[in-house]
């Protein structure tokens, strides 16, 4: 399992629309903040430094970000900050939860900004516990896993590797146990607001009714705390930007759409292409590019729906180290697995292809994935423009995060639309 790419931010980029105040602090004030708000009662020696890792900027309404914070006794933590466009921050001061957990959530109305501790994330209650090592031992234990009180609570380890504020969190948990061999346990866990964490474990659970023999499969679930727990499987990671298992990709996706999809499951929304406009208009002749593209796009009839695995990129096929099932290929990550367009799962991988490399055709990037696939679960057509749909997201993305260089990447996203996929600009 992988951290989260790391990038180099422009923190200028909300000033273009305007939003100089939503930018996330520079290094030197978030510091000072940290310091003398989240941290201002001198716990740890005070706080030495902090680095930038993640942003996440929705234009009018908000921008989020991860930092690392360093202390002066040597330890560091991810916090989080975010900046608001609106009154939320007043809002939130006058919740009881600022007042019951004023140890890990500060806000400051009056620079309408509120940050966080991991254990603070307000959307993600179970990360309240996660240090708990007691906690954690009582959740193994009541799941049926491992035989009661036979978790040595003082040996359990937990480390955080993903933190997505107010969505998401990945951590590695440790476990020494007590009379049984082998004696040491280790579980993926993640954590979801509840309601999302319980729509994800209903669709897993219907997929492991029928792929009963799938290596990534569920554990168990703490419903009340959006917590989700997978054995941890010993992989290779790919990188995401190795594209050379595509045939492999290319196979497993096929095994999928081709399972049978039970029914009563929530359909995943497919995302609408016009919400990233506000994002583009950083730059009026990007803006003029994305309303040409969407005035030309083809809209299409509903197709079939299958499993979809929804979150296709290079670093979600892995390929298993030891045991059964060593040497073979499985998608990891299955966060976004639910009903949906298999059309889409194939496009996010040629648009993955076309992002990284720009001079790519088409033709090229997707051959020898759809070679591992089989027949096409739609026209090419359909393909084409939802593959232009996922390198348009990309381009988004890229702005949405802040990323040094988005709005020249995104140009040369839409110079690949023009070439490959426009109507009139192709064959």
């Amino acid at each position: 399992m992988t951290a989260l790419r790391s990038y180099v931010r422009d923190l200028a980029l909300p000033a273009t629309l305007g939003e100089a105040r939503l930018a996330p602090p520079s290094a030197d004030q978030a510091c000072w903040l940290f310091d003398h708000v989240l941290f201002g009662d001198g716990r740890r020696g005070g706080v030495r430094r902090v680095e930038l890792e993640t942003a996440r900027w929705k234009p009018r309404v908000s921008c989020s970000a991860t930092y690392r914070v360093l202390f002066e006794d040597g330890s560091s933590e991810v916090c989080a900050l975010k900046t608001y466009a609106n009154g939320k921050a007043a809002e939130l001061a006058a919740r009881r939860f600022a007042h019951e957990h004023a140890a890990n959530f500060a806000v400051l109305p009056e620079r309408s900004l509120a940050m966080w501790t991991v254990m603070g994330d307000r959307e993600l209650p179970g990360l309240e516990r996660i240090l708990d090592r007691r906690q954690i031992a009582r959740w193994v234990e009541e799941s049926g896993c491992v035989p009661a009180r036979s978790v040595r609570r003082r040996r359990t380890q937990v480390e955080f590797l993903r933190y997505k504020p107010e969505r998401r969190a990945i951590a590695c948990v440790d476990l020494s146990l007590r009379g049984t061999e082998p004696g040491l346990l280790r579980f993926a866990a993640r954590f979801h607001p509840p309601a999302r964490a319980a729509r994800i474990v209903a669709a897993r659970r219907a997929f492991e009714s029928v792929r009963p023999n799938a290596a990534l499969r569920l554990a168990f679930d703490v419903p009340h705390a959006g917590a989700l727990f997978e054995p941890w499987l010993d992989i290779e990671d790919q990188a995401p930007t190795d594209f050379s298992h595509a045939g492999e990709a290319g196979e497993l996706l096929g095994s999928l759409h081709a399972l049978e999809l039970p029914e009563g499951l929530e359909p995943r929304r497919p995302n609408d292409p016009a919400d990233a406009r506000m994002l583009f208009s950083v730059d009026t002749e990007l803006l003029k590019r994305f309303d040409a593209w969407l005035a030309t796009r083809p809209a299409f009839a509903p197709t079939r729906t299958t499993w979809s695995h929804g979150d296709v990129h290079p670093d979600q096929l892995a390929r298993l180290r030891t045991g059964e099932g060593k040497g073979a290929w499985t998608l990891m990550d299955l966060d976004e697995l639910a009903p949906g367009d298999p059309t889409a799962d194939l496009a996010s991988w040629i648009a993955d292809r076309l992002w990284e490399e720009p001079w790519t055709t088409f033709d090229e990037a997707g051959r020898t994935l759809l070679e591992g696939y089989g027949v096409l679960p739609c026209e090419r057509t359909r393909l084409e423009v939802t593959s232009a749909d996922a390198l348009v997201a990309r381009a988004a993305a890229a702005i949405r995060r802040l990323q040094s260089g988005a709005i020249e990447a995104a140009h040369l996203a839409f110079d690949s639309i023009e070439r490959e996929f426009q109507t009139g600009r192709r064959r």
